[in-house]
């Protein structure tokens, strides 16, 4: 993938805005796992932080051939349990090319277990936004 570049968008920055804003309360939502809360403590983290999730990603991802155009972004939605596994994984808004979000949701499959959300101090189920730009030349 000489001509090819993945970049993780706002370097990273995105990694921390995994939940919704609240203002005032947080806000529930009932899912096939049970309750989520969206506004709470520490956010989920990938093992090692987001300089880790960010090599994870650049040495998994392999852009398809067929993908052109000088920027191509993904956004991918996934939800983070309690135990800090990954589940529900979606693309939420697409690239374009299918066989590029196929394979955003195929690497977002084999990460490894994360540091689950916490609220009180306990792990809550969480839901976390992953956006990706795809940059071929």
């Amino acid at each position: 993938m000489p001509f090819q570049t993945i970049f993780l968008c706002v370097a990273v920055l995105a990694f921390f805005s995994c939940c919704q804003s609240c203002s005032g309360q947080p806000v529930k939502t009932e899912t096939t796992l049970g309750p989520f809360i969206d506004c709470f403590g520490p956010m989920p983290m990938f093992p090692g932080g987001g300089s880790a999730m960010s090599e994870f990603l650049i040495k998994n991802l392999t852009v398809p051939k067929r993908v052109s155009g000088p920027l191509n972004r993904i956004v991918a939605r996934f939800d983070v349990d309690k135990k800090g596994w990954i589940t529900n994984a979606k693309i939420v808004k697409s690239s374009g090319y299918g066989l590029m979000d196929s394979e955003v949701l195929r690497v977002i499959s084999i990460m490894p277990k994360w540091e689950p959300a916490k609220k009180n101090g306990k792990p809550v189920s969480s839901h976390f936004m992953l956006p990706i730009i795809v940059e071929t030349q």
